[in-house]
């Protein structure tokens, strides 16, 4: 593999997106190329900050007042409770097992 090669895959490689054949030629190729390798190390401390907590701020209180009293009143309701709403049984499709006709149940066999 040449250094075209891994300037192709090397985010593919950052990501272990790729193949364990690849995966294994990049870092042999690493290994011997210290420009390659620094342009991989480049791209993990990339990811390393954007992925830091440092990125992420909490909205005001008086922001998010504002904007739940903006919302109509039903998703205000929920908005306590992240997600609350697929929480709910016929958002899930839970049905109790006496409420449909027997004929109609699916049959699972070895799954």
């Amino acid at each position: 593999m040449n250094c075209e090669e891994i300037e192709a895959l090397k985010h593919a490689y950052a990501d272990r997106e790729l193949d364990l054949v690849r995966t294994t030629e990049i870092e042999h190729h690493l290994s011997d190329c210290r420009a390659c390798s620094q342009a991989y190390e480049n791209i993990r401390a990339l990811s390393s900050a954007l992925k830091s907590s440092d990125l992420y701020f909490k909205a005001p209180a008086h922001l998010r007042r504002r904007i739940r009293a903006s919302l109509p009143n039903e998703a205000r309701s929920s908005s306590s409770q992240p997600f609350g709403w697929c929480l709910q049984p016929h958002s899930l499709g839970l049905l109790p097992m006496n409420a449909l006709p027997r004929k109609s149940l699916p049959i699972m066999c070895g799954h």
